[in-house]
């Protein structure tokens, strides 16, 4: 939307120059690489997740949301506006994990770029799926 709506690119401009530092995550895909190099420089950061979706908008007084989702290229219809102080506090918290998880824009444009296949990390939760695991691997 920050590309495709004049207007939403206009204020993070206008942000930006009033020396606002905007921080964005998006899952970064062949679809969408296009919009996210017209993005990096409407953006102080941009990074990639893989399977994020949704949108919200937070800063130290204020949290907007879409509603619900929306057509390409326009705005929702209706927007959540918050400025309850735990509400921004949880928000904050998932985006500080997300942005943990998250690898730079650049990074995954390269990635997708070059045909470079990402590395794949597993997590097993006891010993037992570890060597379960193992095994079908050798």
């Amino acid at each position: 939307m920050a590309v495709e709506i004049q207007g939403i690119r206009e204020s993070f401009i206008a942000s930006r120059n009033r020396g606002v530092r905007t921080k964005f995550i998006t899952e970064i895909t062949k679809d969408n690489i296009s919009y996210c190099k017209r993005l990096i420089p409407l953006v102080d950061e941009l990074r990639h997740v893989d399977g994020v979706k949704g949108i919200f908008y937070l800063n130290e007084i204020q949290y907007l949301a879409p509603a619900a989702l929306h057509d390409k290229g326009k705005p929702a219809s209706e927007i959540i506006c918050s400025n309850v102080k735990e509400l921004l506090e949880h928000q904050e918290y998932i985006f500080d994990i997300l942005w943990t998880k998250s690898m730079p824009a650049e990074e995954k444009i390269r990635e997708i770029e070059e045909g470079v296949t990402p590395a794949n990390f597993e997590v097993f939760q006891s010993p037992q799926e570890g060597i379960e695991r193992s095994w079908q691997i050798f």
